[in-house]
């Protein structure tokens, strides 16, 4: 190894080695020190076996006019061979208090949803609710660590709609956490609220927590507020410009950004944009780029780097904005990020770069670059985007995030977290990263009633040159909420190709087989090839979209 080639490598490791550091420290500042030295003193002395428990937090409300409907496939029939999970189910209150208790079992397959409202009334809680859903799963054959995999929509009963994938659940190390990518809003009286909740159930026992938020301008200007004490498993709705009173001027005519420290790993939080019109949009957060511990990217490296997968769908009625907070590292900077476009056969279309300032954000309306590069409408395609640094530094990015919106005109109706993978392509030397080349997905499908579900797959690979790739030939499986029918058909995605169906397209006979409930799952597999995916339902009574990429077990 040269001399340049050592002092790199021990820059990185002094770098990961100062945020873990900081990590632990900032852990006991937010918690407690006692609440550090009980986990480290477990650790030390080998303590803390793993538990095989995955559990998830989902932000719940329900009021006269709005519930919230918990969406759980049991896909650990399928991907972990329990064949009958019994799930606890538990809601919580603002304060933290547990109001409802009850167990959820599931037949191999099945789809059920959870209706918040139903449960408050069944169980004498009174409305209006806001608090969690906790819902947890014990099993040998589980992974520690991981959720529980739902889709949570708020839905009104005029029709209007959003929803998110389900958050992590309890969490047992009092190492801190920044979670960012999160958009705000303040534009003509819109607001923007963070879902906060204290989920630390570890070593020193469940115990008081305090988070910092920082707000950041669209031009890497930031302010930042320590946010009062919250107790164990209690629930914070926090408005952003109640924190910081001078939100609207400080943001200007565009919308901003989101990080939140934690005092432990949370990976996601849910947030809410309210439009002055009535729009809600819910999305959630994702692991800080620049905080987080891991390496990088050796600049070095010869193989491809992440990209992150997006539809495109541009015509008279539909528009795709990509929006890019820069939270990328692990070294903070300016960062140049590069959108290809590929059209449904895998062919590139167009190359369109932005600056993003450091800690700044970017939206671009992909309508406006595909016309400037003679492309005409309708267009649905493919969007792989990367990033890289445009000063020179010692770690390139090894996953990076972007927010996709699905606009109606030049109204916001949906929106999603979306982060990177080296798809399909060698992982660099150094970086932990599994080299995955397979693809077992699902997400919810709803039809009749004005409803429609639409899926959008694509293929992405890192790097442009894909010729010598086969197709991919995905198999989608269409199943009934009880779990006991399947519908299955092949369908062919070329390299950096995608496929956008209406779900009744694909299986013409979708409605009769969901019946009367019109709800199913519809399940992605694919042995040779990493794909990626969405999945959005339409109404006739809603302006909202709720849009969530596919999700795995």
């Amino acid at each position: 190894m040269q001399l340049g080639e050592s002092v790199v490598a021990l820059r990185r490791r002094g770098r990961r080695g100062s945020r873990g550091i900081r990590r632990v420290v900032d852990g006991a500042r937010g918690l407690s020190p006692s609440v550090t030295l009980a986990w480290a003193a477990r650790r030390a002395t080998g303590t803390l076996p793993p538990r095989h428990e995955n559990s998830s937090f989902t932000w719940a409300i329900a009021d006269h006019r709005t519930t919230t409907i918990a969406w759980l496939h049991n896909y650990w029939s399928d991907a972990y061979g329990i064949d009958r999970p019994q799930l606890s189910a538990e809601l919580f209150d603002r304060s933290g208090a547990s109001v409802a208790r009850w167990s959820v079992d599931l037949e191999p397959d099945e789809t059920t949803s959870i209706d918040v409202r139903e449960q408050c009334r069944s169980h004498g809680v009174s409305l209006p609710f806001e608090g969690q859903l906790l819902l947890r799963l014990a099993d040998d054959k589980l992974m520690a660590g991981r959720p529980v995999q739902l889709f949570a929509e708020y839905e009104r009963d005029d029709g209007e709609s959003t929803g998110v994938h389900g958050q992590y659940g309890e969490m047992e190390m009092p190492a801190a956490q920044v979670v960012s990518a999160m958009r705000v809003d303040a534009r003509g009286g819109n607001r923007t609220a963070v879902i906060l909740m204290n989920p630390y159930n570890g070593p020193g026992g469940p115990t008081p927590m305090r988070a910092d938020l920082t707000v950041l301008s669209a031009d890497g200007r930031h302010q930042r507020a320590r946010l009062p004490a919250l107790a164990p498993r209690a629930t914070r709705h926090v408005y952003v410009d109640e924190v910081f009173p001078d939100l609207a001027r400080f943001l200007g005519d565009q919308p901003g950004h989101l990080r939140l420290k934690l005092p432990c790993p949370s990976s996601r939080v849910s947030t809410s944009v309210e439009y002055d019109d009535g729009r809600c949009i819910a999305n959630h957060g994702t692991v800080d780029r620049v905080f987080d511990q891991g390496a990088g990217r050796p600049v070095e490296s010869a193989e491809a780097g992440p990209v992150a997968s997006a539809f495109v769908i541009c015509d008279d009625q539909w528009e795709t904005e990509l929006t890019f907070p820069n939270v990328w590292g692990p070294v903070a900077g300016a960062y140049e990020a590069q959108i290809d476009v590929f059209a449904g056969d895998g062919a590139h279309l167009v190359t369109h770069a932005v600056h993003v300032p450091r800690d700044g954000l970017v939206q671009v309306a992909m309508t406006s670059v595909l016309r400037d590069a003679g492309v005409a409408l309708p267009v649905v395609a493919h969007a792989q985007v990367s990033v890289r640094p445009e000063a020179t530094v010692d770690e390139w990015p090894a996953a990076f995030d972007i927010l996709v919106g699905l606009l109606r005109g030049d109204q916001l109706v949906g929106e999603v977290q979306v982060g990177s993978d080296f798809y399909n392509a060698a992982v660099p030397a150094g970086v932990r990263w599994p080299d995955i080349r397979r693809t077992r997905v699902f997400g919810r499908v709803r039809l009749g009633g004005g409803l429609r579900t639409r899926v959008f797959l694509s293929h992405p690979m890192a790097g442009i040159d894909g010729a010598s790739i086969a197709p991919a030939r995905p198999q989608l499986t269409l199943v009934s909420s009880d779990g006991t029918r399947k519908l299955t058909r092949e369908v062919e995605i070329p390299v950096h190709g995608c496929l956008l169906a209406d779900v009744t397209d694909l299986f013409p006979e979708a409605p009769q087989f969901l019946g009367e409930s019109g709800s199913g799952t519809l399940r992605v597999r694919d042995t040779g090839a990493r794909l990626y995916g969405f999945y959005y339902v339409e109404s006739d009574r809603a302006r909202t979209v709720p849009v969530c990429h596919l999700i795995g077990g």
